[in-house]
This record gives structure tokens, sequence and C-alpha cells, in this order.
């Protein structure tokens, strides 16, 4: 049939499921020509739920479902918005969950007094205090760490337990800054499951991994480099281990790690680079994220090497983030299916740029990665590419 559905995968906002109140996604071709694209939901017991698209889109189109929808299996059924009965076409199925209450929980954390920390001692202390706030949230079922505005001094890993969020009062007020070192940690902030990172900023010069989220701990390492104010279980390899974690969210990040900040002469950022090219199989990144369920929206990334990585990641929404190419700055989509990569601008920000995209294009299609980003750099005009 000329002009009908051909879809390629259906995605909720739980990855596999989806919420009431929340989304699905369909993504392939010729998904909703035009506003009369309907999406059916049947349930078990023969109810159907028509959703209207929120928007057309002939490759990735959004339903948003209503609050009151009932929690259950159902099947989805999508109709374009063109033919009659017959350019029904099988979207899938997907379980519909009720919302899962929000913690109720929450710890309010302040700088230290004076605002400022004169040694190490106070950068430990500052690491210790949001450590330790995050673990007793933790062992009380999760919740909101808030911190609220200034800047915290920090060494070590910051360990954000399964259930718990860290939250700042505003992107623009809350800095959480690395003291510079000769062997930084091997994540400055990580995470395995279920926790969200939202509304601050972070600040490092040198640096490995700056979040890194949805992996297994692997054996700790002599020159990983952790100092005291890190988590004493806190992943500690230069290693990463398998991707197993679920459920993580990046908010309103801004990231500037910059190992090459000041007045270098080429020999000095070549002896820079070198360890964070070593220290990792692969390559250190801003964001090194793997597991099912991951969703990073409204950041803006700076990394010295590259901005992210997703590893063997599923479900995954990067959404309205400005994603800047350090040096040597290219960005990785690896072993990925489900990925939603749209209205993302990237931005060379240094002349020395390599290629960055996903592996291999036929990987692209076999990951099944819906791309709409916009792209510019230092020595050309800005364009857009869809896949």
């Amino acid at each position: 049939m000329l002009n009908a559905p051909d879809i390629y995968w259906l995605q909720g906002d739980r990855e596999q499921s989806a919420t009431s109140g929340g989304w699905l996604r369909v993504s392939g071709r010729n998904i909703a020509r035009n506003a009369n694209a309907i999406l059916r939901l049947t349930d078990g017991d023969s109810r159907r739920f028509d959703i209207s698209v929120e928007a057309p889109d002939l490759w990735s189109a959004t339903f948003r479902l209503p609050s009151t929808l009932p929690a259950g299996k159902y099947r989805a059924d999508l109709f374009n918005g063109n033919g009659d009965q017959g350019a029904w076409r099988p979207a899938g199925e997907i379980m519909i969950n009720a919302p899962a209450p929000a913690p109720s929980l929450k710890l309010d954390l302040y700088p230290q007094a004076d605002g400022t920390t004169q040694d190490v001692a106070d950068a430990n202390r500052d690491a210790g205090r949001i450590n330790a706030a995050m673990a007793s949230l933790a062992a009380r079922g999760g919740g909101t760490l808030f911190l609220h505005g200034g800047i915290y001094d920090l060494t070590g890993t910051l360990l954000v337990p399964d259930g718990v969020s860290l939250k700042g009062e505003a992107t623009d007020l809350v800095t959480l800054a690395w003291r510079d070192s000769e062997s930084p940690p091997p994540a400055l902030i990580t995470g395995v499951s279920n926790f969200t990172i939202e509304n601050l900023s972070i600040s490092a010069q040198r640096h490995l991994d700056v979040i890194r989220g949805g992996f297994a701990p692997a054996l700790a390492s002599k020159t990983a480099g952790a100092s005291a104010g890190a988590a004493p279980s806190a992943p500690g390899s230069i290693a990463v281990g398998p991707a197993i974690g679920s459920n993580i969210t990046l908010r309103n990040l801004t990231i500037r790690a910059d190992a090459f900040m000041g007045h270098l002469v080429n020999a000095d950022a070549e002896q820079r680079l070198a360890p964070m090219l070593a220290a990792i199989k692969d390559g250190v990144a801003g964001l090194r994220l793997g597991g099912r369920n991951i969703v990073v929206e409204g950041c803006d990334l700076l990394s010295s090497v590259r901005p992210f990585l997703l590893s063997a990641a599923e479900g995954v929404r990067m959404s309205g983030n400005i994603i800047r190419l350090g040096r040597r700055g290219w960005y990785g989509i690896s072993g990925a299916q489900s990925v939603l990569f749209e209205d993302n601008l990237i931005i060379g920000a240094t002349f020395r740029l390599p290629a960055a995209g996903s592996t291999r294009w036929k990987d692209v299609m076999s990951a099944a990665i819906s791309w709409f980003a916009t792209i510019s750099s230092p020595n050309s005009t800005a364009g857009t590419a869809r896949r």
C-alpha cells in the first residue's frame, strides 16, 4: 500500500513500558503523515483507547498518554492519517504502569559556611558530606539531596545510590568543582540504577570519565587515584564493568571538563592528553552511559576528549542538548538499541576535531537510532542531519 507506515519500534517513557500520563513513541517511516494519525491501544478486555498524535512526523511521532489510562498490557495499532480501515498497522505490545510515587524524603545541603574552601581537607569534607547524605537517603528507601546555591569544592568520586536524586537549586547557582589532580578518579560521579542528576554545573580540569552510569563496579585499581572524599564502595577501577543498570536521568546539567584550560604549549597539552587516552580501552568521556531507560535532556556538555559514549544502552532519549566536541572530541554510540537522538546541537569547540558518529552505518540501522541533530564546527557553517 502506498505511503503505509513501516514501523521499526515502539518505545515508552519507561523504555519497554510506559506510564499513565507519560508517552509512547513510534519510529519508522510514514509514521504520522498528518494530524489525523492515531495510536490505538487495546487491552485484554477489548477496550480501545485512541491517542491522537502530538505533532505529525514521518519518521518518529509521539503520542501522549492520558493520566487516566488504566494500567495493564495493551496491543498497539497505528493509523498514520491516510487511507481507510485497511491502513492500520500493528505497532507491538506495551505495558502501561501507574506512575511511581515521587520520593517524599528530602535532605538539604548548603556550601561550607564561608562559601570558600582553603585546602584539600575542605574539599574532602565537601565530597564526604555529599556522599554521606546520599547514603543516608538510600538507607531510608531513597529521596532527593537538594544542593543549595554555591560552590562545592571536591576531590574523589561522588556515588549516587539507587533511588537517589542529586538536584541543584539551579544550573547557574550550584557548581560541583573538582580540584585539579595529576591522578583524577576513574569517574567524578557514578551510579548504577534508578538515579537522577539535575540542575547543577560540573567543573573540572584533568579528568577521566565525568559521569559514569549503568555499569557494574569493576575491581579497584591502584592507579585509579581516588582520594579520601570518595565513597568507599564507589566503582574504583579504570576498567569498566558490564552495562547492568537502568532508569538513569541526567537533566539540565552544564559540564565544563577541560584538561587544556589555560595557556598550554603543545607539549603540555599532549602530556595531559596521553593518560586520558591510555586510561580506558576506548578513551574517557564526559558521559559514559549503559543499560536501559536512559534520559539525557537540556544539558550543555564539554569534555576534554569526547562528550558522550552510549555503550550497550537500550531505550535512550537524548534531546535538546548542546554537545561541544573538545580536543579529539569524537562521540560514540555502540551496541545500542532504541535510541532517540533529537534536537541536539553539536558544536566543534576546537579546530582539532576528528570525525564523530556511530560506529558504522550498518550499526546505526541495526541499533534502531532515530537521529535529528544540528551540527556546527569552528571551520564550517551549521547544518542538520536526520536519519
